[in-house]
C-alpha cells in the first residue's frame, strides 16, 4: 500500500486499473494488487485547490478502494484487500467497486458492516449489439408475432379433436379460453435483464432481518 507511488499505470501496455505488483522478491507477494490505499494526506493535499479536485483524488482522501478482479483465480485475494481495510484501527471504511453481472455482484454474502451502501451507476442493459443478445430478441418477437396469429384463429380454425376446443364456429367466449398468454417481447426482455441485474447487485448489502445499508440507483431512468 502506501500513498505513493506512480498510479497512471504501469509498462507492458497495462492500464491504470490493472492488477499492480510490487518489484523485488518476497515482498510482492504481499502487496496490494487490486486496491488503492486511503491516503487523506497525500490526497487531501492534491485536493486542497479547486484546480486539483478530481473525482479520484476526492475518493482516495476519504476511503480506500478496491477494484473488481478480471479472473475469478483472483476473487479472494481483492476480497482479502478490502476486508484488510475494513479491519484496520480507526477505518474509515473502504470501496469496492464492480460491475453489474460481475464477481462482486451475485452470489457473494456482504452482511452487516461488510456492505452498508449499494451505489448502482446507470442501467446494466447487455450489449446491445452483442450477437447472443441480438438473437434472443429476434426470436423473442418472432415468437410473440406467431403466438399473436394463432391467437387471432383460435377457436375458428382449430381441430375438434383438441381437448377443450371448440371446432369452427365456436363462441368469442370459447375463443378467449384457448388462447395462449401473451408472449415476452425482445424489447421487454431486454428491459427486464437490467432491472434482474440491478436486483441481484442492491441484495448484497442487506442479508439478514437485523441487516441495514442505503441503496443509492444514480440515473434518473430509474424514475420512468
Amino acid at each position: 500500500g502506501g500513498g505513493g507511488g506512480n498510479r497512471s499505470g504501469s509498462s507492458g501496455g497495462r492500464g491504470f486499473f490493472a492488477p499492480r505488483r510490487r518489484a523485488g522478491g518476497a515482498s510482492a507477494a504481499n502487496s496490494d494488487r487490486f486496491s488503492f490505499p486511503h491516503c487523506p494526506d497525500y490526497y487531501g493535499s492534491m485536493t486542497s485547490g479547486a484546480t486539483n479536485k478530481t473525482p479520484w483524488s476526492r475518493l482516495l482522501a476519504t476511503k480506500a478502494v478496491v477494484l473488481e478482479p478480471r479472473s475469478t483465480s483472483d476473487l479472494p485475494a481483492a476480497i482479502a484487500e478490502y476486508k484488510k481495510y475494513l479491519s484496520r484501527p480507526k477505518s474509515t471504511g473502504a470501496l469496492l467497486m464492480g460491475v453489474c453481472r460481475g464477481k462482486i455482484s451475485e452470489g457473494i454474502d456482504f452482511a452487516d458492516d461488510m456492505c452498508r451502501a449499494v451505489v448502482i451507476t446507470g442501467l446494466p442493459f447487455p450489449p446491445y449489439k452483442d450477437d447472443k443478445v441480438r438473437l434472443k430478441r429476434e426470436y423473442l418477437d418472432s415468437v410473440k408475432a406467431s403466438r399473436a396469429i394463432r391467437n387471432d384463429n383460435a377457436g375458428f380454425d382449430a381441430s375438434p379433436e383438441e381437448p377443450g376446443v371448440v371446432g369452427k364456429g365456436s363462441s368469442h367466449t370459447n375463443k378467449q379460453q384457448i388462447q395462449q398468454p401473451e408472449s415476452l417481447s425482445g424489447a421487454a426482455w431486454y428491459d427486464q435483464q437490467a432491472h434482474r441485474a440491478v436486483n441481484q447487485a442492491v441484495g448484497r448489502t442487506i442479508r439478514h432481518r437485523n441487516d441495514y445499508g442505503a441503496i443509492l440507483l444514480l440515473d434518473s431512468r430509474f424514475a420512468d
